[in-house]
């Protein structure tokens, strides 16, 4: 049996005492409505914005949600950008005493990354639900394992999704969604030519990391490479800052799959397609 104890502590610490009864309390109050939802969880790149807009659409009523956009916002106010903000929150979770006063300055001595969290809890609890919406999808790195807390406290009718795909996959959508589309295509034609569509050295990996392709990358014929380059390992980095906080945070993992109902590999299909396979 997981223990949420420490999430339960943390909760109460940064939000308030009430903080778990509050959420209770809210299941409690639209346990008539019973509303069902969907946590999408998974790294960058792997399909989940995508795939929640597209479930969220697919039946009259749907709301979507995404934890990593109310994270990019909120960095946005504070004028650093999301790798950044991830990074300081990480020094501020290890406890660089050296390092955390500049860190909680950035962030205006704010633990954005425990108050997302918390948001996320009552969201799925029912909090300020819309009357008009029939079921809700909620997209990040940590909706499965909140969900499950809240489940434990009485939410029902919750279903759990971990998106995963390839690291080539993942470098190209990068090049995509971050560089441009004309960039996109180079570095397309270009990792084509390795011999494997998951790996460089052709052995398929679920743990393999992302930053495998860094090498390839710095090979691409682009101007702009260097800038390329760094961009990317500021994302790779965020992957890890964001699973090493949340495991020194909670003690909790989001990558342990026993957390999810449904494992899907986006690698060698869209977001789209594997969207209507699913429904």
């Amino acid at each position: 049996m997981r223990s949420f104890q420490i999430l339960r502590d943390q909760f109460q610490k940064y939000i308030g005492k009430n903080a778990i009864d509050s959420l209770s309390n809210e299941i409690l109050k639209n346990k008539e409505k019973a509303m069902p939802m969907v946590l999408i969880s998974g790294n960058q790149f792997t399909g989940k914005s995508t795939m929640a807009k597209n479930l969220s659409s697919y039946y009259q009523g749907g709301g979507f949600y995404s934890v990593g956009q109310m994270f990019r916002e909120l960095a946005q106010t504070l004028g650093i950008s999301v790798g950044e903000q991830s990074r300081l929150l990480r020094i501020i979770q290890e406890g660089k005493l050296h390092e955390q006063s500049d860190a909680l300055k950035k962030l205006q001595g704010k633990r954005v990354d425990i108050e997302l969290d918390y948001r996320t809890c009552q969201l799925i609890s029912g909090h300020n639900w819309i009357p008009e919406q029939k079921y809700i999808v909620i997209e990040g790195r940590q909706p499965a394992i909140m969900g499950t807390f809240v489940e434990g406290l009485g939410k029902k009718d919750l279903y759990r999704i971990y998106l995963k795909c390839s690291a080539k996959e993942q470098a190209l959508r990068f090049i995509q969604r971050e560089i441009g589309e004309s960039e996109f295509k180079i570095a397309q034609e270009h990792l084509s030519k390795l011999k494997n569509v998951n790996t460089i050295d052709g052995n398929s990996n679920e743990e393999e990391n992302i930053g495998s392709f860094l090498n390839e990358i710095s090979k691409l014929p682009l101007e702009n490479i260097n800038d390329i380059v760094s961009k990317f390992i500021e994302n790779q980095n965020r992957d890890q800052d964001d699973r090493k906080r949340y495991n020194d945070l909670y003690h909790l993992d989001y990558e342990d799959m026993s957390y999810y109902d449904l494992i899907i590999d986006t690698s060698s299909d869209s977001s789209t397609n594997k969207s209507a396979s699913l429904i």
